[in-house]
């Protein structure tokens, strides 16, 4: 533990992951909010064909974007920025289907209720639907944080500034090429776990309400 204080830039590859993780977090959340809102409660010409060709890119192999991902960012001057790390990363398929199937089955009179006395489409959105997909956004939140505090590959194509590593990139460092320090590894993984076991501490009522939510009656 004292070596990787005192002779590894693990506080700032700690810095990175925290700032990237709960950036593309937040994003994640709001955006695939706002577009599951959209999908589940609004009704316009091909909607349910618009939701089923976004379901469809799941099956592209994420290995298959990376290059065109990367041309793009790199295009718009992004790389090597902690925009590069988080921009392309701020929305999710997967989260977009579990808030749209959340969002339908919450009451459409709390709307019709806001929208009588005057509250704005916005309005509806973050003050009836957001407190209500409470146990839904914390899941996607825990699943985002984790995922992208355990991304590896895109800040390995994305990233080649030392003082922007994330924590894998730099654990990942820690591995020569012909010896590895377990001991080091060992206790940097250890550290590097703890921001998770937080974040599921606090979050961990609304994810086993978005688990349980349908399963009791009455």
């Amino acid at each position: 533990y004292t070596h990787i204080v005192r002779d590894l830039p693990f506080t700032r590859w700690f810095i990175n992951s925290v700032v990237v993780a709960v950036l593309v977090t937040v994003g994640a959340v709001f955006i695939d909010a706002l577009t599951a809102y959209v999908f589940a409660r609004k009704q316009f010409f091909g909607r349910d064909l618009l939701f089923a060709l976004m379901l469809a890119t799941v099956m592209i192999p994420g290995a298959l974007l990376l290059i065109p991902a990367f041309l793009i960012t790199n295009k718009l001057g992004l790389v090597n920025t902690y925009a590069g790390l988080v921009i392309p990363t701020m929305a999710s398929v997967l989260g977009v289907f579990l808030l749209r199937q959340f969002m339908q089955t919450l009451p459409v009179e709390l709307e019709h209720a806001a929208r009588i006395d005057g509250c704005s489409e916005f309005g509806v959105f973050w003050t009836i639907i957001v407190p209500l997909s409470r146990p839904a956004l914390g899941t996607l939140a825990i699943f985002t944080f984790t995922g992208q505090w355990n991304s590896l590959i895109w800040p390995l194509v994305v990233i080649n500034n030392k003082a922007l590593y994330t924590l894998p990139l730099g654990l990942a460092l820690l591995r020569g090429e012909f010896q590895v320090n377990y001991g080091v590894t060992s206790a940097a993984a250890l550290i590097s776990v703890a921001p998770l076991m937080i974040v599921f501490l606090f979050l961990q009522r609304y994810f086993m309400e978005g688990l349980t939510v349908g399963a009791l009656k009455g």
